[in-house]
């Protein structure tokens, strides 16, 4: 208060204060609505496809990796997981992830797919030979084979491990698990 100024009642004080919380609750919904909104989500393939999911679990010199198949409507159509050892660096890894989940996909028939990775140099490495002298360019070619001669493929993505995160669980589940 300014000299000469009258003040303001507790009643005033209190009512601007209740105002003060109720601006404030009302800017974080609002603020946590944007950030929901600017959360990426698996998004679903079209109708007649079916959606690879792939990640792997590092540990020191070994890991683990899943997969989950989703049809147009995101229900689960497949999944496993296996163990990785003596693995050599993540592009290994999330290598032998993508070729054993296309694998296991090929055996089962499943022919039209979306691949979703969440590492971008793998996706780069399934779409040109940029990667073919890696420590695992062989195994990198042999996936890219795979893919070409067994599927028809309308796209890999590189998506954020939000997007990935049922098959980071489900790779999650074998280390958790352990071999056996």
């Amino acid at each position: 208060m300014n000299k000469g100024e009258k003040g303001l009642s507790g009643d005033e004080v209190a009512a601007e204060v209740m105002k003060l919380i109720g601006d404030l609750g009302t800017n974080e919904t609002q603020q946590k609505t944007r950030r929901e909104e600017a959360t990426p989500k698996w998004s679903a393939p079209p109708q007649g496809q079916l959606k690879i999911n792939t990640d792997f679990i590092p540990d020191t010199l070994q890991g683990s990796w899943g997969f989950i198949i989703r049809d147009h409507e995101g229900e689960a159509i497949l999944a496993g997981a296996g163990r990785l050892i003596a693995v050599s660096d993540a592009l290994t890894a999330e290598t032998a992830a993508c070729q054993n989940a296309l694998q296991v996909a090929s055996d089962y028939g499943i022919s039209r797919i979306q691949l979703e990775v969440d590492s971008s140099v793998l996706k780069q490495a399934l779409l040109s030979p940029s990667m073919d002298l890696a420590s695992c360019g062989m195994m990198i070619m042999d996936t890219r084979f795979l893919l070409r001669e067994h599927f028809v493929c309308s796209g890999i993505f590189s998506i954020p491990r939000a997007c990935n995160s049922v098959s980071h669980k489900v790779s999650q589940s074998c280390y958790v698990l352990g071999p056996g």
